[in-house]
């Protein structure tokens, strides 16, 4: 063998053995995961339980059941799963005796107040000074994430607010040419800065990502943001403070970190059958369906709603829709010819779309016919509903066979 091939040899050799020997502080869950950009949970899961049992047998983290205690669910870091970890099973024990190896290892992580939030579902992280909260509930729309945090609390000069927040592209985009939702995506991010006191258009940490930096006022104090387009999302960062703004949203944004992203194990019909969330529609009415229905425009009707019920695989999403017309006046004070007129359009619309059936529902109603068809490749199921003020379209459509049963849990769930 040559002189250099023995030294590449031997170089390789170090550098595994190196690498065998790492601290297992320093890694992180991805090192006992590989290199796959996207991963089951259940693969996510057994990389968490990897880890932990290096942490247990280097004497890092005290010894416990990783599904017990969902240590996958509730993973942020690998020394934040240390603290969690030795914490819980401190409380669990009553004792406070032993804590020598867990000071030395919880310390520094304190000192630094630096916390990590992981979001694998949509691919990216955040480092904080502060832990983050989902504060979903205390704000309206469709978020997917809404998290939030505060520093300096007790302090009004120096207190700090951080939030991340997550929604999704409009319902149809997946329908669109790579130009037309280019241009909705350069729309939707312009439209997201009208309320802010100034903008510029930007890219997004190493990535690149299309965005806006804004600033502006809240409440008395000084704001700045950013939000930019990550794949089929649209990603806010936001600080508000009067101390230091500039400095605190140069860390806060420099802690993003896009990561490897981590399928639902899921599939379409198991997340169709979810009751899911209660929305409101107008005049009382409400329905559930698996996913939050927002406002939308449809110049075509009254009131319309749209969600979408999204997969690892984009052809597999499901649309659920609540298209609604307001009567000019109550059905029953209409004259005979006036009502006459309303059925047989209604019943013409059916007829044209293909073999119609009665439906039967929970709400008081004139009449209501189920109608599924085909249409630009998309498969629709409708319910037509007719009641005292309003023609309800309950539609469910996606590219793949619709389920009966969650067709069905959709619009018998219109109440009043």
């Amino acid at each position: 063998m040559k002189k250099s091939m023995k030294i590449y040899v031997i170089i390789i050799a170090v550098l595994t053995l190196v690498a065998s020997c790492k601290d297992p502080r320093e890694k992180t869950v991805w090192d006992y995961i590989g290199d796959d950009q996207t991963v089951s949970m259940e693969r996510f899961e057994d990389g968490i339980e990897e880890m932990h049992k290096d942490l247990i047998k280097h004497g890092y983290m005290k010894n416990h059941d990783c599904r017990e205690m969902e240590c996958a669910k509730y993973h942020t870091t690998t020394n934040g799963d240390i603290e969690r970890i030795n914490s819980l099973m401190a409380d669990n024990s009553n004792t406070n005796k032993n804590h020598s190896s867990y000071s030395t290892v919880k310390e520094p992580f304190i000192q630094e107040k630096k916390f990590v939030k992981e979001f694998p579902e949509h691919g990216f992280s955040i480092e904080t000074p502060c832990p983050l909260k989902d504060v979903s509930n205390q704000s309206d729309g469709d978020f997917l994430v809404n998290y939030a945090g505060t520093t300096d609390e007790n302090d009004d000069k120096k207190i700090a607010f951080y939030q991340v927040m997550v929604t999704r592209l409009p319902v149809g985009y997946n329908n669109l040419s790579a130009s037309e939702r280019e241009k909705m995506i350069d729309r939707l991010l312009e439209e997201a800065t009208y309320k802010s006191e100034s903008a510029k258009p930007i890219r997004f940490s190493y990535d690149n990502y299309k965005g806006y930096e804004m600033t502006s006022h809240h409440n008395g104090y000084k704001q700045k943001g950013v939000i930019f387009s990550k794949e089929n999302l649209f990603i806010c960062l936001t600080v508000i403070s009067n101390d230091k703004l500039d400095e605190k949203f140069n860390k806060f944004t420099n802690g993003f970190k896009t990561i490897k992203t981590i399928k639902s194990d899921n599939n379409t019909k198991e997340t169709e059958k979810s009751s899911g969330i209660t929305n409101s529609l107008v005049y009382g009415y409400k329905i559930n369906a698996p996913c939050k229905l927002l406002k939308d425009q449809d110049y075509r009707y009254d009131y319309a709603y749209k969600g979408v019920v999204e997969t690892a695989n984009p052809d597999n999403a499901v649309v659920y829709m609540a298209l609604i017309v307001d009567l000019p006046m109550k059905f029953s004070e209409m004259i005979e010819s006036d009502k006459a007129q309303i059925k047989s359009n209604l019943m013409e619309y059916l007829k044209s779309k293909g073999k119609y059936e009665k439906a039967t529902l929970n709400t008081t109603n004139i009449f209501a016919y189920n109608v599924s068809f085909r249409e630009d490749g998309i498969n629709y199921k409708e319910c037509m509903i007719l009641t005292e003020k309003l023609v309800f379209e309950l539609i469910v459509a996606a590219k793949q066979n619709i389920d009966n049963k969650s067709f069905e849990d959709f619009y018998k769930s219109l109440s009043k």
